[in-house]
């Protein structure tokens, strides 16, 4: 709140938010990729990868750069900058990174992927307010959405060298589906001053008529899950589920038949601070960790469920390897 920008006479456009953006996203990456480096314990000259996500800055070159020469990754790392992908920001970043470590390993060759997300919504409050006093309307976005980074390491298991942590998450599959017929459902529009959120109400209903179908195809495609009838249930598993909010969550609790437990940790980061957008996820998933390593009734498998505009369904199956060394592939978030 002590930026100029809450209390100047103009709003700010797209170009002074843009800086803004850069100056806050790096410094909280900055801090999230080395927490999360220092965490897997390996040398950042290892680091292969990164995948870098956001939806709310789309400058070029992407703020990836910047991250890669301030944190001090080599110039040969291989890129991957995403956009366009709202909530479901994490989840995708977490199968692209995936596949890329896969493919390295089909090749023989030792891949270590940092994934960062960075989403700074509160940029465009006074937009967004100003549209409010203007139309008389009021959406619940800002009501749901909150600033946050968030970083992790994955790797691919060649050539690990001692320094390097034990797991804390396997990822065992991942689905992503574009939803029919949804696309004016919702969208974050580009204006002279920012992004503007479009948000229909009516996204729970239409993406919990699909979560069963799609849930079964992801379990399906996993042969250590398909195996096993337990697996067909979706109540056997704990969700990471960014679903427009902790009231929306209840369509995915009904159609899913799922305890209030399987979703605790989703709605206890929810009420904690709303929605990161692209790291919401990745948030939940941290939470996680720390609350099984006290819990003897846990869950090893969780179902980690994101939403985006499109509307794009982004799925994931992790299996918690570790809660007691809580070092490699941990999730950092701030």
């Amino acid at each position: 709140m002590d930026d100029p920008m809450w209390s100047q006479p103009e709003l700010p456009n797209i170009a002074d938010i843009d800086v803004l953006f850069k100056g806050h996203a790096i410094a909280l990456l900055s801090r999230a990729a080395q927490s999360a480096i220092a965490e897997w314990g390996g040398s950042i000259n290892d680091i292969t990868h990164i995948v870098a996500v956001t939806c709310t800055n789309t400058a070029n070159p992407g703020f990836d750069i910047t991250l890669c020469s301030t944190i001090g990754l080599r110039p040969t790392v291989h890129r991957t900058l995403l956009h366009g992908l709202g909530c479901a920001g994490g989840v995708s970043a977490l199968r692209i990174a995936h596949d890329l470590l896969l493919g390295a390993a089909l090749q023989g060759l030792a891949a270590r992927a940092l994934i960062v997300s960075c989403d700074l919504p509160t940029l465009f409050a006074r937009a967004e307010l100003r549209r409010i006093d203007m139309d008389q309307d009021v959406g619940f976005g800002l009501s749901r959405f909150s600033d946050g980074a968030s970083a992790l390491v994955l790797t691919n298991w060649i050539g690990t060298k001692v320094v390097e942590r034990a797991p804390l998450w396997n990822l065992l599959g991942f689905r992503s589906v574009i939803i029919n017929e949804s696309e004016r459902y919702s969208e974050l529009s580009i204006g002279p001053f920012g992004f503007q959120p479009t948000l229909s109400t009516f996204i729970p209903r239409l993406v919990s008529s699909e979560l069963f179908t799609n849930f079964m195809a992801l379990i399906n495609s996993i042969p250590s899950l398909r195996s096993d009838p337990i697996y067909a249930m979706p109540n056997s598993y704990n969700w990471a589920s960014d679903f427009l909010g902790r009231s929306s969550l209840k369509f995915a609790q009904e159609v899913m038949d799922l305890k209030k437990s399987n979703l605790s940790h989703s709605c206890a980061v929810y009420k904690a601070r709303g929605s990161t957008v692209s790291s919401a996820v990745l948030n939940i998933l941290d939470y996680m960790r720390y609350q099984s390593a006290n819990n003897t009734n846990r869950k090893d498998k969780v179902i980690a469920l994101a939403i985006g505009p499109g509307v794009i369904l982004e799925m994931a199956v992790l299996q918690m390897v570790s809660t007691e060394s809580q070092r490699y592939s941990a999730l950092w978030c701030e």
